[in-house]
């Protein structure tokens, strides 16, 4: 390559790497993390990586533990270590692109044959897909069909 194409080939690498400087990690990894967090993470990490969360709740998966929402995403927390993460922000995907609003038609393209299959029970949505388990993921659907919340583990 000669210089000058070299010189510019840097400069834009360069620049393409300052631009991701400060963005948030999006990606979902199942059964590890998402959002540049991982299980079994302490709060002070998940604090330094995504400073402090607009609200706080509970989930019925981990009694005791604390939710921590940002953006999309929250971070369930027990005794001091991430035990889960409930993510409904279209901003996260795994590495195929699974993420919420996505279809049941191309969850199955890109995943294949769940571990197992959720339905409704009540309501509406009867007999309908409720969600599908793969290892280490949950997704859950609407009516429509469509990814609505992803649970990490």
């Amino acid at each position: 390559m000669p210089k000058r194409s070299m010189a510019v080939f840097l400069i834009l690498f360069a620049m393409g790497a300052n631009a991701q400087i400060g963005m948030r990690n999006s990606l979902i990894i199942p059964g590890s993390g998402a959002g540049g967090i991982t299980l079994g993470m302490s709060a002070g990490d998940v604090f330094r990586i995504m400073g402090d969360p607009p609200h706080t709740g509970t989930t019925d998966d981990f009694p005791g533990a604390i939710v921590y929402y940002y953006d999309g995403l929250g971070v369930a927390v027990q005794r001091s270590n991430v035990v889960q993460f409930l993510v409904t922000g279209s901003q996260y995907a795994t590495g195929n692109g699974i993420g919420v609003g996505v279809s049941e038609l191309r969850v199955k393209a890109m995943m294949g044959e769940p571990n197992r299959v959720g339905r409704y029970k009540k309501g509406s949505c009867t007999g309908r897909i409720s969600g599908y388990q793969y290892s280490g993921i949950w997704l859950h659907f609407d009516c429509d069909g469509h990814v609505t919340e992803i649970r990490i583990p």
